[in-house]
């Protein structure tokens, strides 16, 4: 059975500056770090839901942000881009840095900066990614868009 979830886990608070999350997706499972300079956990929670709702409405693409950083250093956010294709989302871990930005990052219109998808680097590598059927997403989305 396909699965998805992202959460902050329980007395994660590393220092007062970040948390320590995990994505689950299916059999993949991994951990991040999210610093609370410029959000809080509940506005994490609040744009992944959003994020998620996105995908489900039926737009093509979306981010979940698991790491926001001031917009002026060179690391803005890492996050998972979304892509949907029909009734499955491709899931990718991504980094959106100051440098490949073609404006300035908006905290306002942080949907615009959402990376086109691709499936191969600038060398020709294969970029991973995931694959999840957009029912897990709608499951987790009816579970915690109250919670989140």
């Amino acid at each position: 059975m396909e699965e998805f979830l992202i959460q902050f886990l329980p007395k994660s608070l590393t220092d007062k500056h970040n948390l320590i999350g995990n994505i689950k997706i299916n059999d993949f499972n991994e951990k991040f770090k999210s610093n609370l300079s410029i959000w809080k956990e509940k506005d994490y929670k609040k744009q992944w839901i959003e994020a998620i709702k996105m995908i489900i409405d039926g737009h093509s693409k979306s981010y979940l942000i698991t790491d926001l950083r001031d917009p002026r250093n060179e690391v803005i956010t890492f996050c998972w881009a979304m892509y949907l294709f029909q009734d499955k989302v491709k899931i990718q871990n991504n980094i959106i840095l100051k440098e490949n930005l073609n404006k300035k990052f908006d905290l306002n219109n942080i949907y615009d900066f959402v990376p086109d998808y691709k499936n191969t680097t600038e060398d020709g590598s294969p970029i991973s990614e995931w694959l999840l059927d957009i029912k897990s997403l709608e499951k987790f989305y009816e579970k915690y868009k109250m919670i989140y």
